[in-house]
């Protein structure tokens, strides 16, 4: 019955009764005004009620229409087609309805609790060409339907009552991935969603996961940002200046990791204005989210080919105030030597090691080559 109603009261009736988005959701869908989805909602389900009231036996026991019998029906093409010659449109004041709550409970029970049956991925394409052939649109959907899509396919069923858009994916990313820490699910999904959308559409998901009260869901945006970063300058200064000051270090260790996507997605040799720049940043964490985000330094290509740069860069956080970003520096230092262990005991040995700060990177990055030596 909701095919007889008019277009728009059929997606505003559709996606809020029956799939639980919001209002200003649907707003933005139909690119109309909150009141107007309001009014769209009203008369929908005015005119759905107008019918059911004197049809369904699910309403009332004596109506002549049952689910048994309107099976049976469907499967008579002849009934079917006298049935649309005789209903064109829904219209509740052509029979002089008025409005019954108990009326429209029953029939919301009924369209929230349809059995769930899951439509091919030719229905997606349709109603998406049909939605962009009505309305004009040249571009790709709109984000809240691709969002919802994409739930729906990861679900692999069909959407349920309060979980569409961002609350229903927020509430799967809860249920799946937050019951401990697991990095390696936080990486495939920030992956995938990556892959699903376009640089501005993941960023706006990106604010949004990292606004959650969980820093596992916060480290998919986090990510998120980092696959952005290269082609949004305001993405990377979201990770420097507001990933950074995160108190979790689990986050800062994902910081890192968004840094190193944002190097290798531009290159590194591309990227060395900006690892000097975040290198001398007064923040710690976006010194650390270098030294350690590169890790292993001499893995990637650009600096196997120039490790004496890595090591320059580096070397100089030997005497950086945080604890913090010295030790990431020996660990990343020594990490280099063991492929490289004559650059670095040139470098080292250059060092003034009275200094307490560079004695202790100095240890760090000398330990692997001293285990060699006493080992031979």
């Amino acid at each position: 019955m909701t095919r007889k109603l008019s277009l728009n009261q059929r997606i505003a009736f559709s996606l809020v009764d029956m799939f639980g988005l919001s209002i200003q959701e649907v707003s933005e869908i139909l690119d109309v005004t909150p009141k107007a989805v309001k009014g769209l909602l009203y008369r929908a389900r005015l005119n759905l009620e107008s019918f059911f009231q004197g049809h369904c036996s699910f309403l009332d026991i004596n109506n002549p229409c049952t689910c048994k019998e309107w099976i049976e029906f469907m499967n008579t093409r002849n009934s079917i087609r006298k049935m649309r010659q005789s209903l064109t449109v829904l219209n509740y004041k052509q029979n002089g309805y008025v409005q019954n709550t108990k009326t429209t409970q029953m029939i919301l029970h009924y369209y929230h609790n349809i059995p769930d049956q899951r439509p091919s991925q030719k229905w997606f394409d349709g109603i998406i060409l049909l939605v962009k052939k009505f309305y004009g649109i040249v571009s790709e959907p709109s984000l809240c339907l691709r969002l919802s899509i994409y739930y729906y396919e990861t679900k692999n069923s069909r959407l349920q009552k309060g979980f569409f858009m961002d609350k229903g994916y927020l509430q799967h990313l809860v249920d799946t991935i937050t019951d401990k820490d697991n990095l390696k699910k936080v990486k495939e999904e920030a992956l995938k969603l990556s892959r699903s959308y376009s640089p501005d559409e993941y960023i706006q998901i990106a604010s949004e996961l990292y606004c959650s009260e969980y820093f596992q869901i916060q480290e998919i945006g986090v990510l998120l940002y980092g696959y952005a970063s290269s082609m949004r300058p305001t993405a990377l200064k979201f990770l420097s200046e507001t990933v950074s000051t995160h108190p979790s270090w689990k986050v800062q260790e994902v910081l890192a990791m968004a840094f190193d996507i944002y190097c290798s997605t531009n290159g590194y040799k591309n990227s060395l204005p900006t690892i000097k720049e975040w290198l001398q940043d007064s923040r710690p964490n976006v010194r650390r989210a270098v030294s350690e985000g590169l890790r292993i330094w001499t893995n990637r290509d650009y600096f196997r080919e120039n490790p004496q740069i890595a090591i320059s860069l580096l070397s100089n956080l030997k005497a950086d105030n945080s604890e913090y970003v010295r030790k990431s520096a020996g660990n990343a230092l020594r990490d280099i030597s063991k492929k490289f262990p004559t650059l670095i005991k040139e470098e080292i040995s250059t060092w003034d090691v009275s200094d307490k700060k560079v004695a202790q990177v100095y240890k760090l990055a000398y330990r692997y080559i001293a285990e060699k030596s006493v080992d031979r």
